[in-house]
This record gives C-alpha cells, structure tokens and sequence, in this order.
C-alpha cells in the first residue's frame, strides 16, 4: 500500500519556492524545509495528478488491447420494407401480408453490407387489393432480384412508422382537404 500524502507538502507545494523557504525554514514554526528532497519532493506533488492519469490511461489501454481477427464474410444482400401505418397498435405483429389493410404508404431499400445500393420510393398503398398489395410486394423483391444479381427470398427488416411521417406531398390523410 502506497505511503500517505504528507498534507505539509501538498500545501507546501502550491507556494512558489521562495515562500516555501522562508514558511518552512529552520527558524520558522515548522523547520521541515530540506533543499536536498523538497525541490523534489514539491515537483513530485505538483506533478502527480497527471503523471497518475497517464498511468491511468496506459493501463486501461493495455486491458482494451484485444487482437482483432478479420474473416471473410460473404457478401449478403438483404431487403429493407419501411411502412407508414394507420395504427401503430399493430407495429411487430404478424407477417407483411397481413399489414395491407393498415398500411398507407411503403418503400422499399435494398442493402448490401452497410450500405444502400438501391431503393423504390415510397408510394400510397391505401386504394390496393389485398391481391394488388402481395403482387406489389412479389414486385419488389423480383426488381432487387434482377438488380442484385441473386434472389432476394424476402425482407429481412419491416420498419413501421406511424402516418404522420408519410413522406408524400400532398397526402390526402395527413393534410386533408379543408
């Protein structure tokens, strides 16, 4: 265990050299000035906050470095459907079919790793058939299919947003006719 701060010191420390002197001489009421160790000494206390933080930090560096392995990961693409819905009451419940009669608008992201390579716009879907809605969705993942150069089975990711982010201007449910 590390020896305690002297609290002479550490106040000693804080006055430019002369002021220490003439404080701590051997004439004054507390003789403890030694011109071998306190120039030392004072510098060390001085110093100490940051040559512990240092420490600190080489330290916590030394923990964090983990060797990093890189595989091989083979490129995947995966499809992104984004819904703006009626009701968000129904937001992660069943599959996409069963979304159509909620649904107001969607678009459609197609992904490769981390980045977007393409995209349908968002279009109203509200005046759709349950038949022209699963028809739209096949469409969809046909044109990523033919774009990727692989088939895409389905979307990997269905996010839903609520109807008042409808990125449509004008729409007829978020600004209705006045």
């Amino acid at each position: 265990m590390p020896r305690k701060l002297n609290s002479l010191c550490k106040a000693c420390c804080l006055l430019s050299p002369d002021q220490a002197r003439s404080l701590h001489s051997p004439e004054s009421d507390q003789p403890c000035w030694d011109d071998r160790r306190c120039h030392d000494r004072r510098s060390y206390y001085r110093q100490r906050h940051d040559e512990n933080r240092g420490h600190r930090l080489k330290r916590q560096e030394d923990l964090l470095k983990v060797p990093e392995i890189e595989i091989d990961v083979p490129v995947t693409f995966s499809a992104v459907l984004t819904l703006y819905s009626k009701s968000e009451s129904r937001k992660g419940a069943g599959l996409v079919e069963s979304r159509w009669r909620t649904a107001h608008a969607i678009a459609a992201q197609l992904w490769r790793d981390r980045e977007v390579i393409a995209k349908i716009p968002t279009v109203h879907t509200l005046h759709l058939s349950r038949r022209q809605w699963d028809g739209l969705l096949v469409q969809i993942l046909q044109k990523f299919s033919e774009f990727a150069g692989e088939p895409v089975q389905g979307f990997n990711t269905i996010r839903e947003w609520p109807l008042e982010n409808c990125p449509l201007k004008p729409c007829p449910l978020v600004e209705p006719d006045i």
